[in-house]
Protein backbone atom coordinates (compact mmCIF):
# COMPACT_ATOMS: atom_id res chain seq x y z
CA UNK A 1 0.00 0.00 0.00
CA UNK A 2 1.19 3.55 -0.80
CA UNK A 3 2.70 5.64 2.04
CA UNK A 4 0.42 8.09 0.85
CA UNK A 5 -2.61 6.53 0.87
CA UNK A 6 -5.82 8.54 3.06
CA UNK A 7 -3.99 11.41 3.90
CA UNK A 8 -5.09 14.55 2.38
CA UNK A 9 -1.63 16.81 0.98
CA UNK A 10 -1.10 20.06 1.28
CA UNK A 11 -0.60 21.60 -2.72
CA UNK A 12 1.51 24.14 -3.72
CA UNK A 13 1.88 25.78 -7.32
CA UNK A 14 4.22 27.79 -9.14
CA UNK A 15 4.04 31.58 -8.04
CA UNK A 16 4.09 34.52 -10.10
CA UNK A 17 7.70 35.71 -10.81
CA UNK A 18 8.48 39.10 -8.60
CA UNK A 19 10.38 41.64 -10.28
CA UNK A 20 14.21 40.94 -9.74
CA UNK A 21 16.27 42.17 -6.89
CA UNK A 22 18.72 45.41 -7.23
CA UNK A 23 22.03 45.04 -7.32
CA UNK A 24 22.32 45.29 -3.72
CA UNK A 25 20.09 42.86 -2.75
CA UNK A 26 18.97 44.90 0.20
CA UNK A 27 21.91 44.25 2.19
CA UNK A 28 21.09 43.29 5.77
CA UNK A 29 24.27 42.43 7.48
CA UNK A 30 27.59 44.74 6.26
CA UNK A 31 31.24 44.21 6.69
CA UNK A 32 32.20 47.73 9.10
CA UNK A 33 34.37 49.05 6.32
CA UNK A 34 30.89 49.14 4.46
CA UNK A 35 32.11 47.15 1.30
CA UNK A 36 28.78 45.57 1.47
CA UNK A 37 27.70 41.40 1.61
CA UNK A 38 28.33 38.97 -0.57
CA UNK A 39 26.60 36.10 -2.01
CA UNK A 40 28.15 32.55 -1.16
CA UNK A 41 27.86 29.52 -2.58
CA UNK A 42 27.87 26.95 0.20
CA UNK A 43 29.80 24.35 -2.05
CA UNK A 44 33.34 26.26 -2.09
CA UNK A 45 33.26 29.11 0.39
CA UNK A 46 33.50 31.33 -2.11
CA UNK A 47 31.26 34.42 -3.55
CA UNK A 48 28.56 33.98 -6.52
CA UNK A 49 29.93 36.38 -8.84
CA UNK A 50 28.18 37.60 -12.32
CA UNK A 51 30.07 35.69 -14.54
CA UNK A 52 30.06 32.13 -11.91
CA UNK A 53 28.62 29.57 -13.34
CA UNK A 54 25.77 28.61 -11.60
CA UNK A 55 26.26 24.91 -11.67
CA UNK A 56 29.16 25.22 -9.26
CA UNK A 57 26.22 25.24 -6.49
CA UNK A 58 24.96 21.63 -7.81
CA UNK A 59 25.17 19.18 -5.20
CA UNK A 60 22.72 16.33 -6.87
CA UNK A 61 21.28 15.81 -10.07
CA UNK A 62 19.24 12.52 -11.05
CA UNK A 63 18.02 14.39 -14.02
CA UNK A 64 14.54 15.08 -12.51
CA UNK A 65 15.59 16.63 -9.12
CA UNK A 66 18.50 19.28 -8.73
CA UNK A 67 19.62 19.98 -5.68
CA UNK A 68 21.78 23.51 -5.17
CA UNK A 69 23.50 24.55 -2.29
CA UNK A 70 22.33 28.60 -2.03
CA UNK A 71 22.93 29.14 1.61
CA UNK A 72 24.94 32.08 1.97
CA UNK A 73 27.32 31.70 4.77
CA UNK A 74 29.00 28.59 6.40
CA UNK A 75 26.98 26.82 8.90
CA UNK A 76 23.66 28.36 7.54
CA UNK A 77 23.21 26.08 4.58
CA UNK A 78 20.14 25.94 2.69
CA UNK A 79 18.90 23.72 -0.02
CA UNK A 80 16.82 24.80 -3.38
CA UNK A 81 15.37 21.56 -5.04
CA UNK A 82 14.54 22.40 -8.84
CA UNK A 83 12.77 20.18 -10.56
CA UNK A 84 11.08 21.22 -13.97
CA UNK A 85 7.48 21.84 -12.37
CA UNK A 86 8.13 22.66 -9.14
CA UNK A 87 10.68 24.34 -6.87
CA UNK A 88 11.22 23.71 -2.98
CA UNK A 89 13.68 25.37 -0.49
CA UNK A 90 14.25 23.40 2.00
CA UNK A 91 15.74 25.62 5.03
CA UNK A 92 17.09 28.98 5.19
CA UNK A 93 20.18 29.76 6.79
CA UNK A 94 20.76 32.40 9.19
CA UNK A 95 18.88 36.06 9.62
CA UNK A 96 22.20 38.32 9.15
CA UNK A 97 23.31 36.11 5.20
CA UNK A 98 19.86 36.26 4.07
CA UNK A 99 20.09 38.62 1.45
CA UNK A 100 22.50 36.70 -0.13
CA UNK A 101 20.28 33.53 -0.03
CA UNK A 102 17.12 35.31 -1.85
CA UNK A 103 20.52 36.52 -4.37
CA UNK A 104 21.40 32.89 -4.82
CA UNK A 105 17.85 31.98 -5.50
CA UNK A 106 16.56 34.46 -7.43
CA UNK A 107 19.20 34.22 -9.72
CA UNK A 108 19.12 30.27 -10.15
CA UNK A 109 14.94 31.03 -10.54
CA UNK A 110 15.27 33.81 -12.74
CA UNK A 111 13.58 36.28 -10.40
CA UNK A 112 10.84 34.12 -9.52
CA UNK A 113 9.84 32.55 -5.96
CA UNK A 114 10.87 29.31 -4.95
CA UNK A 115 6.88 27.51 -5.06
CA UNK A 116 7.81 26.37 -0.58
CA UNK A 117 9.86 26.69 2.15
CA UNK A 118 10.17 23.93 4.58
CA UNK A 119 12.13 23.81 7.75
CA UNK A 120 13.45 21.23 8.76
CA UNK A 121 13.26 22.76 12.65
CA UNK A 122 13.54 26.35 14.27
CA UNK A 123 17.11 26.85 15.11
CA UNK A 124 18.47 30.36 14.42
CA UNK A 125 21.09 28.45 11.54
CA UNK A 126 18.01 26.89 9.69
CA UNK A 127 14.85 29.22 10.39
CA UNK A 128 16.17 32.70 10.50
CA UNK A 129 16.39 33.42 6.87
CA UNK A 130 12.99 32.45 6.65
CA UNK A 131 11.68 36.22 7.36
CA UNK A 132 13.61 37.83 4.93
CA UNK A 133 12.11 35.19 2.27
CA UNK A 134 8.38 36.29 2.98
CA UNK A 135 9.73 40.27 3.12
CA UNK A 136 10.99 39.25 -0.75
CA UNK A 137 8.24 36.95 -1.60
CA UNK A 138 5.05 37.45 0.32
CA UNK A 139 3.22 35.02 -1.00
CA UNK A 140 5.91 32.31 -0.01
CA UNK A 141 4.47 29.24 2.14
CA UNK A 142 6.53 28.66 5.12
CA UNK A 143 5.93 24.68 6.14
CA UNK A 144 7.34 23.42 9.28
CA UNK A 145 5.97 21.09 11.61
CA UNK A 146 3.42 22.96 14.43
CA UNK A 147 6.03 22.89 17.42
CA UNK A 148 8.04 25.12 15.30
CA UNK A 149 5.15 27.91 14.74
CA UNK A 150 4.70 27.73 18.71
CA UNK A 151 8.48 28.74 18.91
CA UNK A 152 8.27 31.30 16.48
CA UNK A 153 5.04 32.67 18.16
CA UNK A 154 7.27 33.13 21.92
CA UNK A 155 9.14 36.35 22.12
CA UNK A 156 11.77 34.58 24.19
CA UNK A 157 12.54 32.14 21.53
CA UNK A 158 12.58 34.82 19.26
CA UNK A 159 14.60 37.13 20.87
CA UNK A 160 17.16 34.05 21.68
CA UNK A 161 17.20 33.13 17.68
CA UNK A 162 18.20 37.11 17.14
CA UNK A 163 20.53 36.83 20.13
CA UNK A 164 22.25 34.25 18.47
CA UNK A 165 22.47 36.19 14.86
CA UNK A 166 23.95 38.80 16.23
CA UNK A 167 26.49 37.18 17.88
CA UNK A 168 27.57 35.00 14.97
CA UNK A 169 27.65 38.13 12.76
CA UNK A 170 29.93 39.79 15.10
CA UNK A 171 32.51 36.90 15.18
CA UNK A 172 32.47 36.76 11.69
CA UNK A 173 32.95 41.11 11.31
CA UNK A 174 29.80 42.03 10.05
CA UNK A 175 27.10 43.96 11.85
CA UNK A 176 23.70 42.96 11.55
CA UNK A 177 21.38 46.24 10.63
CA UNK A 178 18.06 44.63 10.75
CA UNK A 179 17.70 42.43 13.39
CA UNK A 180 14.32 43.35 14.91
CA UNK A 181 13.05 42.05 11.29
CA UNK A 182 13.81 38.48 13.31
CA UNK A 183 10.42 39.66 14.96
CA UNK A 184 8.58 38.77 11.72
CA UNK A 185 9.39 35.01 11.81
CA UNK A 186 6.21 32.98 11.23
CA UNK A 187 4.88 29.46 9.94
CA UNK A 188 2.31 30.00 7.29
CA UNK A 189 1.52 25.88 6.83
CA UNK A 190 1.56 24.28 10.06
CA UNK A 191 2.00 20.14 9.49
CA UNK A 192 2.39 17.39 11.50
CA UNK A 193 3.94 13.49 10.67
CA UNK A 194 2.18 11.84 7.45
CA UNK A 195 1.23 14.85 6.29
CA UNK A 196 1.69 15.33 2.07
CA UNK A 197 3.41 18.62 0.50
CA UNK A 198 2.45 18.30 -3.22
CA UNK A 199 4.58 20.12 -5.96
CA UNK A 200 4.14 19.75 -9.52
CA UNK A 201 4.26 16.17 -9.91
CA UNK A 202 6.23 14.94 -6.85
CA UNK A 203 5.04 14.07 -3.16
CA UNK A 204 7.07 15.07 -0.46
CA UNK A 205 6.06 13.05 2.92
CA UNK A 206 6.43 14.75 6.18
CA UNK A 207 8.61 12.36 8.50
CA UNK A 208 8.72 13.95 12.13
CA UNK A 209 11.83 13.18 13.90
CA UNK A 210 12.21 14.63 17.20
CA UNK A 211 15.79 14.46 18.57
CA UNK A 212 17.94 17.59 17.95
CA UNK A 213 14.55 19.69 18.67
CA UNK A 214 10.68 18.86 19.24
CA UNK A 215 9.69 20.53 15.91
CA UNK A 216 12.34 18.56 13.58
CA UNK A 217 10.90 17.05 10.73
CA UNK A 218 12.68 15.31 7.39
CA UNK A 219 11.02 15.23 3.72
CA UNK A 220 10.64 11.72 2.28
CA UNK A 221 10.04 11.44 -1.53
CA UNK A 222 9.04 8.46 -2.54
CA UNK A 223 9.02 8.50 -6.19
CA UNK A 224 12.47 9.53 -6.12
CA UNK A 225 13.77 7.78 -3.53
CA UNK A 226 15.03 10.96 -1.88
CA UNK A 227 15.22 11.71 1.68
CA UNK A 228 15.65 15.21 2.93
CA UNK A 229 17.49 15.07 6.32
CA UNK A 230 17.61 16.26 9.51
CA UNK A 231 20.02 16.82 12.64
CA UNK A 232 18.06 14.14 14.50
CA UNK A 233 20.23 11.98 11.70
CA UNK A 234 23.79 13.70 13.50
CA UNK A 235 25.70 16.32 11.67
CA UNK A 236 27.73 14.53 8.41
CA UNK A 237 31.10 14.84 9.01
CA UNK A 238 32.92 13.07 6.58
CA UNK A 239 32.25 8.78 5.29
CA UNK A 240 33.33 8.08 8.69
CA UNK A 241 32.45 10.85 11.19
CA UNK A 242 28.96 11.76 12.38
CA UNK A 243 28.00 13.90 14.92
CA UNK A 244 25.76 13.50 17.50
CA UNK A 245 22.81 16.40 17.78
CA UNK A 246 20.03 15.08 19.88
CA UNK A 247 18.86 17.53 22.59
CA UNK A 248 15.80 17.16 23.47
CA UNK A 249 15.59 13.23 23.01
CA UNK A 250 18.30 10.37 23.02
CA UNK A 251 15.50 8.04 22.05
CA UNK A 252 13.79 10.35 19.39
CA UNK A 253 16.81 10.43 17.34
CA UNK A 254 17.50 6.39 17.54
CA UNK A 255 13.92 6.61 16.33
CA UNK A 256 14.49 8.98 13.41
CA UNK A 257 17.29 7.11 12.05
CA UNK A 258 15.65 3.50 12.49
CA UNK A 259 12.92 5.42 10.55
CA UNK A 260 15.00 6.19 8.01
CA UNK A 261 16.61 2.68 7.49
CA UNK A 262 13.85 1.83 7.20
CA UNK A 263 12.55 3.79 4.45
CA UNK A 264 16.31 2.73 2.76
CA UNK A 265 16.65 6.07 0.63
CA UNK A 266 19.17 6.06 -2.13
CA UNK A 267 19.86 9.55 -1.21
CA UNK A 268 19.80 11.52 1.55
CA UNK A 269 20.33 15.41 1.87
CA UNK A 270 22.20 15.92 4.80
CA UNK A 271 21.60 19.17 6.40
CA UNK A 272 24.82 20.75 6.57
CA UNK A 273 27.21 19.83 3.64
CA UNK A 274 26.62 16.96 1.67
CA UNK A 275 24.23 14.49 -0.44
CA UNK A 276 25.01 10.84 0.06
CA UNK A 277 24.07 8.02 -2.29
CA UNK A 278 23.30 3.99 -2.20
CA UNK A 279 25.85 2.35 -0.10
CA UNK A 280 27.47 6.07 1.25
CA UNK A 281 23.71 6.72 2.31
CA UNK A 282 23.18 3.30 4.22
CA UNK A 283 26.60 3.89 5.96
CA UNK A 284 26.50 7.26 7.46
CA UNK A 285 22.73 5.87 8.99
CA UNK A 286 24.74 2.99 10.44
CA UNK A 287 27.70 5.55 11.75
CA UNK A 288 24.81 7.64 13.05
CA UNK A 289 23.18 5.07 15.07
CA UNK A 290 27.07 3.86 16.49
CA UNK A 291 27.57 7.65 17.23
CA UNK A 292 24.34 8.29 18.64
CA UNK A 293 24.70 5.30 21.26
CA UNK A 294 28.28 5.61 21.78
CA UNK A 295 28.26 9.22 22.99
CA UNK A 296 25.51 7.76 25.27
CA UNK A 297 27.75 5.11 26.67
CA UNK A 298 30.57 7.83 27.28
CA UNK A 299 28.14 9.73 29.90
CA UNK A 300 26.37 7.14 31.54
CA UNK A 301 29.95 4.60 31.65
CA UNK A 302 31.73 8.16 32.94
CA UNK A 303 28.85 9.18 35.31
CA UNK A 304 29.27 5.79 36.77
CA UNK A 305 32.59 6.04 37.18
CA UNK A 306 31.91 9.41 39.15
CA UNK A 307 32.90 11.63 36.64
CA UNK A 308 32.45 15.61 37.04
CA UNK A 309 30.32 17.12 34.29
CA UNK A 310 33.06 19.16 33.25
CA UNK A 311 35.02 16.42 32.70
CA UNK A 312 32.46 14.21 30.93
CA UNK A 313 31.89 17.91 28.40
CA UNK A 314 35.52 18.09 27.41
CA UNK A 315 35.68 14.00 26.63
CA UNK A 316 32.54 14.58 24.42
CA UNK A 317 34.19 18.38 23.16
CA UNK A 318 37.46 15.75 22.20
CA UNK A 319 35.11 13.27 20.72
CA UNK A 320 33.35 14.89 18.46
CA UNK A 321 34.40 18.70 17.83
CA UNK A 322 36.78 18.07 15.22
CA UNK A 323 38.25 19.68 12.11
CA UNK A 324 35.80 18.80 10.37
CA UNK A 325 32.86 19.98 12.71
CA UNK A 326 34.85 23.22 13.44
CA UNK A 327 34.50 23.82 9.76
CA UNK A 328 30.66 23.79 9.94
CA UNK A 329 29.40 25.24 13.73
CA UNK A 330 31.15 28.13 15.74
CA UNK A 331 32.52 26.84 18.79
CA UNK A 332 30.27 28.49 21.11
CA UNK A 333 27.48 26.82 18.90
CA UNK A 334 28.94 23.42 19.63
CA UNK A 335 29.62 24.31 23.57
CA UNK A 336 26.11 24.99 24.03
CA UNK A 337 24.84 21.91 22.07
CA UNK A 338 27.04 20.02 24.08
CA UNK A 339 25.78 21.09 27.74
CA UNK A 340 22.01 20.61 26.09
CA UNK A 341 23.10 16.82 25.48
CA UNK A 342 25.27 16.33 28.18
CA UNK A 343 22.07 17.91 30.25
CA UNK A 344 19.92 14.81 28.88
CA UNK A 345 21.93 12.30 29.09
CA UNK A 346 22.40 12.71 32.27
CA UNK A 347 18.85 13.52 33.34
CA UNK A 348 18.10 9.80 32.24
Amino acid sequence: MSVFSGTRPFRFHHLSADSQLDNDCFPLARHPQGQGFSAVSQSDGGSLSAGKQLQDTCLFSNKQIEIHAVGAAPGGEAYLLLASDFSLLYDSGFGFSAPGLVCNVERLLGGRSPDCLFLSHSHYDHASGSAWCKRRWPNLPVVAMAHAKRVFERPTAVASIRDLNQRVAQERGLTFDDADFLDTLAVSHACSDGELLELGSQRFEVVEAVGHTRCSAMLWCEQQQLLLGSESLGVYLNQDEVMPAYLVSYEGSLRAIERAQALNPKWILLNHRHVAEGKDARRFLVNAGREARRAAQLVFDGSRAGKSREVLTQELKRLYYTKCAQEIQPEAAFDLNNRLMLDLLLKR
